[in-house]
């Protein structure tokens, strides 16, 4: 992915609306494609090679609680090139043909501060990749969850929960990650994170940032 795909996608996985994601989803019917492309007067991508032409994809296919859309990704600047407009219009004739809401998302439209703020938490997102499994992870779960206060200093709760399960350092930092990853915790992705003060006073930690 790009990085402005990326950060699109943090921001998708991470909202409660989005049900599925699929990545690269092809334009299967290529003849559909073709015609299309054709009766808007507009000339399909073909391997210069092989002769061939491409199945061309778009960036995103969200299945959301409420609907099936697709989301195309560019830089602003690209939609200055005619080139990649035309590309677009395809995309856009193809979806709308099969009753399917096609839209253009830009830089303009992406939370970049959200974005990595979700990233940052999606490096906790199953804990498994810790070595943490089955019993011990329900345990020691319930046991941060029981024990955690937002007004207190995040840092000596921390190393608390990692002595507590005999846990090396920086795992306490990785269930806090994952909690406020599936949202069992208050965690606002919103505003930029000053890392300098976050582990002293979680509620003191956001200095500001462009909704």
């Amino acid at each position: 992915m790009s990085n402005l795909e990326l950060g699109l996608f943090y921001l998708l996985d991470w909202s409660d609306d989005v049900v599925d994601i699929r990545e690269q989803y092809p334009l299967t019917d290529l003849n559909k494609a073709i015609e299309l492309t054709e009766k808007a007067g507009i000339k399909y991508p073909y391997d210069p090679k092989s002769g061939f032409p491409y199945v061309m994809t778009s960036d995103f296919l969200l299945e959301t609680r409420h609907e099936v859309k697709v989301l195309s990704v560019k830089h602003s600047s690209e939609l200055n090139k005619p080139r990649a407009r035309e590309k677009l219009e395809i995309e856009r004739r193809y979806w709308n043909q099969q009753g399917i809401v096609w839209n253009i998302v830009t830089e303009r439209e992406i939370n970049q501060i959200k974005a990595k703020n979700i990233e940052w938490l999606a490096q906790a997102k199953d804990l498994e990749i810790f070595g943490i499994f089955g019993a011990i992870k329900n345990a020691c779960i319930e046991y941060f969850l029981e024990s955690y206060c937002s007004d207190s200093a995040l840092l000596p709760f921390l190393a608390e929960v990692e002595n507590e399960f005999d846990f090396i350092p920086g795992i306490g930092l990785n269930i806090y990650k994952h909690l406020a990853y599936w949202k069992r915790i208050a965690f606002n992705a919103d505003e930029r994170v000053d890392f300098s003060t976050f582990l002293n006073n979680p509620k003191l930690h956001f200095v500001g940032g462009k909704v």
